[in-house]
């Protein structure tokens, strides 16, 4: 809600909605949205590389492998975990020690959590949903 890296755009007037002006957020300054959003660091399904190297013939999309994809992204990040610690029931810890602590894109989990936050995690960790899948 900070003006200062949100623009503050709403919608127009929504007829069906009482006439409501519906929040668009839209973040200012490097990463845009990311920026005022939970980020994440998604990494795309191995087959969808391994599909991507056969489609190109370039061997270098393919998963696994010295110069695979896999391995390049274990270059580019740096996972961050100390805050966790303090929730560790809600995380992978096995998808978490797959992942690098030696690149230079830092990534971590927000260093305040909502309790709106952990129950979420909670939830999707008691309906058999991997929170962090390991690479």
């Amino acid at each position: 809600m900070n003006p200062s890296v949100n623009y503050g755009y709403v919608s127009t007037p929504q007829a069906h909605l009482d006439n409501r002006k519906i929040a668009c957020p839209r973040g200012r300054g490097l990463g845009g949205s990311s920026a005022i959003n939970f980020s994440c660091w998604l990494v795309g399904h191995k087959e969808d590389f391994n599909q991507w190297a056969a489609l190109t013939g370039d061997d270098c999309w393919k998963w696994e492998g010295e110069s695979g994809v896999k391995e390049r992204f274990k270059k580019i990040e740096n996972l961050h975990t100390e805050s966790d610690l303090q929730r560790p029931h809600l995380f992978d810890q096995e998808a978490l020690a797959a992942h690098s602590r030696i690149g230079k894109v830092d990534l971590s989990y927000n260093q305040v959590w909502l309790e709106a936050e952990a129950l979420s995690y909670q939830a999707a960790k008691e309906w058999g949903v991997r929170v962090h899948a390991p690479f």
